[in-house]
């Protein structure tokens, strides 16, 4: 697959040709048969029980009706190979063999023998091969391809074959051969479309190219991926998937495993393809991506870049993680650059850079549920809004039982787990941050700068949007001291915790309940618990 072309023969040894374009919404169904003086042979299939075109009735017989010649004592039988079900999807061909058995040893005469191709619509053809003959048997290729350009419902397909050019002295037992094709073509989660080492390279052609574009479809991962290196870090080895105006609204199923490896370099600002930059560049509220890890991404790009996700407009990110190294301008996070759907059970080990604002360690920008998650990296910025796990949390922003222990730095409004949260518009109740710990080393910036958040609600609203928040009790403030001003657990420097504390577990009870896995000694973890920092 991944090519814009295939070639069809419409027979062994006729010499005609059909170019069909991959990606066509409609195939013409064809049904050829061919009767010849030696034999008689056609090929026919049945698909679901309905009956694509109707076949002669001596198909299947088996009986030499040439007229002349007289049927000789040579019995040739037909086997389907594999005859298991057959499965295939849109980025994926499935090959198997048709096999004819009972030739004299070495009989020159089935050279000339053959069976015929068929095209069918609703996406799937066939392509046959005619192998060497060896021995007493003579061996074809059927190779099957689907284009997922239409839902297609798999099921049971009988292939009737008979053969053309029958040696003469030889009849075979005919009779209809079935084998069973189960088509995954990824419009149901149940029927997601399986990823795996020798394809991935194909979904992301199928998936980001123009011609298929097929970001509404579920898709599955079924093993540890490992992609090829690029030819050198200044150029990319993944095409991201969903652009600005043509998001990802499928489904991806991990299943646990994880992809390792991913380059994307794409840094010019002039360039409006540079934004949206990740393994997922842009997803919208349809789409749900669980159970994946990313290991040693570097992605850079300009604005929304994500290790995981560029851009979610609303969209679900569950059970998520990522590690490497993240780069770009205006909306950068190690995991998602903006996000505007629920992120949960997710955590990233990525150091973040960003050159203008929103910068965090796990998002950019935040403007729904953010549960259950927290970051590791480092965080630098050179912009406003900048933090350890979120750089701005907006309306609608709900963080809660979260943690980051990177460093951080920017220039105005900066904080060990958000930059800022919205000072005019944002009602307590709809943005929150809560039950959180900034386990920093240091948190720095020029102004509005807090260990928990660079800025509250103002006092005329009689409310904080900070509840229940932890801050590491030495960590350095800009000027190089532990000295803050504004400690508490409802505050912007959060309630001061030390790492005896911490070895012993004494932070929010909530940290020691599922999903979260915890061990004295260590920071909690989801899945396993996480070694404690150097600096703690």
């Amino acid at each position: 697959m991944g090519r814009m072309e295939q070639r069809m023969e419409r027979g062994i040894g006729q010499g005609t040709q059909e170019t069909v374009p991959h990606g066509t919404q409609k195939l013409q169904a064809s049904v050829f048969s061919v009767k010849n003086r030696l034999g008689l042979g056609t090929f026919c299939l049945w698909l679901l029980g309905v009956v694509l075109s109707a076949c002669p009735s001596s198909c299947g017989s088996g009986e030499n009706r040439s007229g002349e010649d007289t049927v000789g004592d040579g019995h040739l039988t037909l086997e389907i190979t594999p005859t298991s079900t057959i499965r295939l999807s849109p980025i994926e061909t499935a090959t198997f063999d048709i096999q004819v058995s009972g030739f004299s040893k070495n009989d020159a005469s089935k050279e000339g023998m053959g069976i015929l191709n068929i095209v069918l619509d609703k996406g799937l053809w066939f392509n046959v091969e005619d192998k060497s003959p060896a021995g007493t048997s003579k061996v074809f290729a059927l190779t099957l391809v689907y284009d997922g350009t239409a839902a297609f419902p798999g099921g049971q397909a009988a292939l009737g074959i008979e053969l053309k050019n029958l040696p003469k002295g030889y009849r075979y037992s005919g009779g209809l051969k079935t084998t069973s094709i189960a088509v995954i073509d990824g419009n149901e989660r149940n029927r997601a479309i399986p990823l795996n080492q020798s394809n991935i390279q194909a979904f992301n052609y199928y998936v980001t190219n123009s011609a298929f574009m097929s970001l509404g479809q579920h898709y599955k991962l079924t093993e540890n991926i490992e992609l090829e290196p690029p030819a050198s870090p200044t150029t990319s080895n993944w095409t991201p998937i969903g652009v600005e105006f043509q998001a990802f609204a499928g489904s991806f199923e991990g299943g646990g495993h994880t992809v390792s490896g991913l380059y994307i370099y794409a840094p010019d600002k002039s360039y409006l393809e540079n934004n949206y930059q990740g393994f997922f560049g842009h997803i919208d509220h349809n789409a749900v991506i669980e159970n994946l890890g990313l290991l040693d991404v570097h992605v850079t790009g300009v604005d929304h870049v994500g290790g995981l996700v560029g851009g979610n407009r609303g969209g679900t990110l569950r059970n998520c993680h990522v590690s490497g190294k993240v780069s770009g301008n205006h909306y950068v996070g190690g995991l998602a650059g903006y996000s505007d759907g629920t992120l949960q059970n997710s955590y990233a080990s990525v150091d973040v850079e960003g050159e203008g604002n929103y910068v965090g360690g796990l998002a950019g920008q935040n403007f729904n549920v953010l549960v259950n998650s927290y970051a590791t990296g480092n965080v630098e910025g050179k912009g406003n809004n900048i933090g350890g796990l979120v750089g701005f949390a907006g309306y609608g922003s709900m963080i809660q039982n979260s943690y980051a222990t990177g460093s951080v730095s920017g220039n105005h409004y900066v904080g060990g787990i958000t930059g800022a949260h919205p000072e005019f518009f944002g009602v307590a109740g709809f943005v929150s941050t809560e039950n959180c710990m900034a386990l920093n080393p240091s948190v720095s910036g020029k102004s509005n700068v807090g260990r928990v958040s660079g800025n509250d609600l103002p006092a005329s609203f009689g409310s904080s949007l900070l509840s229940g928040n932890y801050a590491f009790a030495d960590m350095l403030n800009s000027s190089g001291t532990t000295v803050w001003n504004n400690p508490g657990q409802n505050h912007l420097d959060g309630q001061p915790i030390r790492a005896a504390e911490l070895g012993n577990g004494s932070f929010p009870a909530a940290f020691t309940l599922p999903p979260w896995t915890y061990q004295v000694g260590s920071l909690p973890g989801l899945g396993n618990p996480v070694p404690m920092p150097s600096h703690l």
